[in-house]
């Protein structure tokens, strides 16, 4: 029995909280009328009725507003390229894998070389 009570009571609260807000959103000012604006000296001309394409082709030249020339100072191989064309690339990213095996072979054959050096110079 009371939580009937209590039932009946939320929904008549809610209800009226209801009612409330829709009658709050009911105030409805009349439009305010002022009188257009006369324009004169003007002719009017038809316009006809035509259909509009979807794309425009033109002729032109693109070019990045930003652009960056790469250059190695060792001459390696490139091994793989891993950006296209035109593609967007941040400071960091991969954009080539290069073969270091001639220059690590010459590096190899100097080091042997200054220690066969250093050797004769110690005998």
């Amino acid at each position: 029995m009371r939580r009937m009570r209590i039932q009946t009571k939320a929904v008549v609260l809610f209800l009226l909280i209801a009612s409330v807000s829709i009658a709050g959103c009911a105030s409805h000012q009349p439009p305010q009328t002022s009188t257009p604006a006369v324009v004169t000296g003007l002719s009017l001309v038809p316009v006809p009725e035509e259909a509009v394409p979807d794309f425009v082709e033109a002729v032109g030249t693109v070019r990045a507003a930003r652009s960056s020339q790469i250059s190695s100072q060792l001459l390696v191989n490139i091994v793989e390229i891993r950006v296209t064309e035109g593609a967007r690339v941040r400071r960091g990213d991969l954009l080539v894998v290069l073969d270091f095996a001639q220059p690590r072979a010459g590096l190899n054959r100097a080091q042997a070389a200054f220690r066969a050096a250093e050797q004769q110079v110690a005998a």
